[in-house]
């Protein structure tokens, strides 16, 4: 059994950033590979995918300076696991019996305390998890259940002051969690405290990647079940499951993909605030006069204490942090050669965090953004040589708050990711430059029928070109999950593509969808042994436009079996690269490529007499759409508008006619940042692109609204919180009179909550009314431009009792 020391995922990633940066504000200039470069461009046939670039290397007219500073240590592969994978840790520490013991927090005074052996509790005794008929020992099997169970669960606790760990101490206030194999439901007695009687107990068969200890677990700290209520105030429902796909509560009903502590309506508050946030850090406040209830801060905000980022050998920079309150910033910075990068921040294990990921340049200046509302996010740049800086937040939703894992990897040319459909868990898209392979690791569902679930490495394509890749491995428990390479005509769930791939277990697969949203398209297998995968692309048969595809398998790399030809029409512009799909909500699949190269042109040729198209700007912004125009250029045929969702890297939106010089996106998510540019275009090539314009949209209306009648005096308001608010105003009408101010910033988190309050609660209680009567509410979501979306709703109180 392994029995060297060994410290939490969290720990064991500060501790080493400690020593390798003094603390968090030392720092050094860091080149991220020995000799091995990453370049960029796509390859030319025979050409290696990583290669000398004689070019200038630091084009930028501005360029960032080079501090003079020593390198960062390496952090050496033999500790990735502990960071990235979801696998056992290779120096862990255990008891005599093979027992994992993990902290994620060993200086909290209170503790989350997982019971995987069978401790006694309420006059029981159960058998440990136990998967090879020996309960007296922990095998490689079992280890690595009770690991995952340990760092997903640590991840759901993460911002508040607790040790989540699998040795229990009597002499500290804890929750105590049970987990044995059995039928026995989930169930909860008693407190966060000292007694040994509070304890909760849950099923091994929940699995590692479930929220059952935030359910269980949050019950021995005072939080009860959120419940539904009707129009009339009424308890319709026990359990509440959420209506939303994405995100649910711990303390519902229905697994979501992220479950969040919750400020919903709970049997024991229904008429007035409850924050399961607020109430579970007053509990652990309650037991540890120093502290606050929230995990102590492990990055400064201000970017002069930033913390240096790791080194990983061959791959690029590393860490990970925790966002602990609303209010909180993590800085970073890291030096930089020059060259491509893919920059991604994630929510690591079942964290319901969802940050704001922010690049800044060497005089702390943004230069990019990205807030898509989900769980993880990516950053995609040629950078100049010198330093940057990286500040991660939350995204201010209720609960946004937890566990993250932080990247920066250089890749061999412009290399970008895409994410279709929501994922429990998010690995990496990382390039290794010593073994020059990729790594693909995600959750998710499947690439079929009318939309996809999938991670997408990809690069721009014009017209015709190929690419060519080695499926090295992978670890698939799902048959039809897929690995392989694509070819997409956009950069939706539902685009028109073609893909070559190998199965989890079902052998080669060639699938497609030739209609954008179609059907999708199972044609032809190919020798199991098959590992090299090729798509081409070609010009059709009229020499209009390029709408042929063919797919290819080989054993060798050399002799290449054709499997299938299809005829899918695109545009010139589409996209090329690595694709995944887990087919498995909770285990991690993970794949590496090598061998990969591409040929053909990525971008457009340049006509350097076509003027860049002038007055760019926006005519209008709500919450879901940008209206833009822009003045016309001489000698164009056609113009090309641009969107980015990172303010660095460009993707094609629409190809429109001379006469057009205005475009209305549509589709996009409420409060995000989107960038945009135009180019004129004459033939196949492309002029100088316009001036960038950033458009902030405006924070949707508020979801679902309604006015529950809870009694003669009182009416609820209740909705679901909309994306990118930051309070809310409320006015109220009697009996169809004019509205009056009744709250005019309710639950802003910058101004009305304090004491590392997580505040921006979704409901409203209106007390003091007279019965019987009809009340209209305006509820107006505020953003950080002021006033945005605007909905109306309308109730009335009950009757008077009876006398």
């Amino acid at each position: 059994m392994n029995k060297t020391p060994y410290f939490s995922s969290i720990t064991l990633m500060t501790s080493l950033l400690l020593i390798a940066c003094g603390g968090g504000s030392g720092g050094s200039g860091s080149s991220v590979f020995d000799s091995d470069e990453a370049d960029g461009g796509i390859s030319t046939p025979g050409q290696e995918d990583s290669t000398a670039d004689t070019s200038d290397p630091n084009p930028n007219p501005n360029p960032n300076p080079q501090p003079d500073r020593p390198l960062a240590p390496v952090i050496t592969p033999a500790h990735e696991p502990a960071f990235y994978n979801y696998g056992l840790p290779q120096d862990m520490k255990t008891d005599e019996r093979g027992l994992p013991l993990l902290h994620s927090l060993p200086n909290a005074k209170g503790q989350v305390y997982l019971d995987f052996d069978g401790d006694f509790d309420l006059g029981e005794f159960h058998d440990g998890v136990d998967f090879d008929g020996d309960p007296s020992t922990y095998n490689a099997q079992e280890q690595e259940f009770i690991y995952n169970w340990w760092a997903t669960t640590a991840a759901q606790f993460a911002m508040f002051d607790l040790d989540v760990t699998t040795e229990i101490d009597l002499e500290r206030p804890h929750s105590w969690n049970v987990i044995f194999p059995g039928a026995k439901l989930g169930v909860a007695y008693g407190g966060y405290g000292h007694s040994k009687r509070d304890i909760a107990q849950m099923r091994a068969e929940h699995g590692p990647y479930s929220s059952v200890v935030g359910h269980e677990g949050g019950h021995t700290f005072g939080l009860g079940h959120v419940i539904g209520l009707d129009d009339q105030g009424a308890v319709n429902s026990g359990y509440y499951a959420s209506p939303y796909p994405l995100r649910g509560w711990h303390l519902g009903t229905g697994d979501r993909i992220v479950n969040k502590w919750s400020n919903k309506f709970r049997g024991n508050a229904k008429d007035s605030f409850f924050g399961g946030v607020e109430h579970l850090a007053s509990r652990v406040k309650a037991f540890d006069d120093s502290s606050s209830g929230y995990r102590p801060d492990d990055h400064a905000a201000d970017l002069d204490s930033a913390t240096q980022l790791g080194r990983l050998e061959h791959k690029g920079f590393v860490a990970s942090g925790v966002i602990e309150t609303m209010n909180d910033v993590d800085s970073f910075f890291f030096d930089w050669d020059g060259g491509h990068a893919l920059i991604s921040s994630n929510a690591f294990g079942l964290s319901p965090v969802n940050i704001t990921l922010r690049l800044l340049n060497a005089n702390k200046q943004p230069i990019g953004l990205v807030h898509n509302g989900i769980n993880h996010q990516w950053l995609a740049a040629d950078l100049a040589a010198g330093r940057y800086y990286l500040q991660l937040e939350s995204a201010k939703r209720y609960s946004d708050l937890g566990e993250y894992r932080l990247r920066v990897n250089a890749v061999p040319g412009d290399w970008r990711v895409a994410n279709f459909g929501p994922k429990r868990l998010i690995g990496e898209a990382s390039y290794n430059a010593n073994t020059r392979q990729w790594t693909l690791k995600a959750t998710g569902g499947d690439i079929w029928n009318n939309a996809d679930n999938m991670v997408f490495v990809y690069q721009k394509l014009q017209g015709a070109g190929s690419i060519v890749a080695k499926v090295e491995s992978n670890n698939a428990s799902a048959p039809w999950a897929k690995f392989g390479v694509m070819m997409r005509a956009e950069l939706s769930a539902g685009s028109a593509h073609i893909g070559q791939f190998v199965s989890g277990s079902n052998g080669p697969s060639q699938t497609a969808r030739t209609q954008t949203d179609g059907t999708s398209q199972h044609n032809g297998t190919g020798p199991a042994d098959a590992r090299w995968l090729r798509l081409e692309r070609l010009a059709s048969e009229s020499g209009n436009g390029f709408n042929r595809f063919r797919s290819y398998l080989s054993a060798n790399g050399n002799d290449w079996t054709l499997i299938s030809e299809q005829t899918i029409d695109t545009s010139d512009e589409i996209y090329v690269g690595l694709a995944q799909s887990a087919l498995n909500a909770r285990a991690m699949a993970q794949a590496q490529f090598s061998s990969v190269a591409i040929t053909g042109q990525a971008e457009r040729g340049v006509n350097s007499e076509l003027a860049a198209p002038a007055s760019l700007s926006q005519t209008s912004v709500d919450h879901q759409q940008v209206a833009l125009n822009w003045s016309t250029v001489s000698g164009a045929e056609q113009y090309m508008l641009e969107r980015s969702e990172d303010g660095l890297s460009f993707y094609s939106l629409a190809i429109l006619n001379a006469a057009t010089t205005q475009y209305t996106d549509t589709g996009l998510l409420a409060g995000s940042a989107y960038s945009y540019r135009v180019k004129a275009l004459k033939g196949s090539a492309a002029g100088t692109p316009s001036d960038v314009v950033n458009v902030q949209l405006r924070a949707e209306p508020a979801q679902d609204a309604r006015v529950i009648s809870y009694s003669d005096t009182t009416l609820i308001l209740d909705w679901g919180e909309p994306l990118g608010q930051r309070g809310y105003k409320i006015e109220r009408s009697e009996n169809g009179g004019a509205y009056s101010v009744i709250a005019a910033r309710h639950s802003d988190y910058d101004q009305n909550v304090t004491d590392g309050s997580h505040a921006t609660t979704q409901k409203y209680v209106d007390s003091g009314l007279t019965a019987s009567t009809s009340y209209s509410y305006r509820i107006t979501t505020l953003d950080e431009q002021g006033e945005a979306g605007v909905v109306v709703v309308s109730g009335a109180t009950k009757a008077a009792p009876a006398e």
